[in-house]
């Protein structure tokens, strides 16, 4: 997908019809009403992830008095291309995956449950915090955690 930048986001077009998603002068079909409706705690991601890419942008740098809020990309870049894609398709495959977790979830759930006493204790210097520990490279070079 190449493309000119977005304006704003709601300049963002998709056809749940087509399964086409108008971005800019560029487009990408075979895009699912599920992966565009995709949601993560009421955020719309491919909505979301757009808006962050577009000439007046989202969220604070949208509404911002700030000088450095406007500061902002005047085209498309190419590895956007690439990221936005790798996005869908991570979506579409969590979908694809969704009924598997469910089902796995549920499994789980009703499996037996362990008390805390049944488990073995931790070494003690895995009681420690992670940073105050000292890993095997740290070690070796003579490096302080």
């Amino acid at each position: 997908m190449s493309c000119t930048l977005p304006g704003k986001p709601s300049d963002i077009r998709y056809d749940g019809q087509k399964q086409s998603l108008k971005v800019g002068d560029g487009a990408v079909v075979g895009v699912t009403p599920d992966v565009w409706a995709f949601e993560v705690s009421g955020m719309q991601i491919v909505k979301k992830w757009l808006g962050y890419r577009t000439a007046q942008g989202a969220g604070r740098a949208a509404s911002s008095t700030s000088p450095l809020d406007h500061i902002r990309p005047t085209e498309w870049l190419a590895e956007w291309t690439t990221s936005f894609l790798e996005v869908l398709s991570v979506l579409q495959t969590t979908i694809e995956l969704q009924p598997k977790g469910v089902e796995l979830l549920d499994r789980i759930l009703k499996g037996p449950l362990l008390q805390a006493s049944e488990l073995p204790d931790p070494p003690p210097d895995l009681r420690e915090p992670a940073g105050s520990r000292r890993g095997p490279t740290q070690a070796a070079l003579g490096l302080e955690a």
